[in-house]
């Protein structure tokens, strides 16, 4: 897979919503990223404040969904 999340902020949506680094996000919206996965940062920055996005993210051997509402 590629690149896993380095950081995130600790009170940002991102922590909110589970996400952790190390996590892989492998799918954005019910899209299967494949190689496209280390774009995926940037796809969900280009959204509006607000936006809820739907992320399948692999944390090790275990996979999870993760409803993430953006903000400002």
């Amino acid at each position: 897979h590629d690149r896993p999340l380095r950081r995130q902020h600790a009170r940002g949506p991102a922590a909110h919503a589970g996400i952790q680094a190390g996590d892989v996000i492998v799918e954005l919206e019910h899209t299967k990223l494949g190689r496209m996965g280390r774009y995926a940062l940037e796809l969900i920055e280009s959204l509006g404040p607000g936006t809820v996005v739907h992320l399948v993210i692999e944390r090790g051997d275990t996979t999870h969904n993760i409803d993430l509402t953006l903000g400002p």
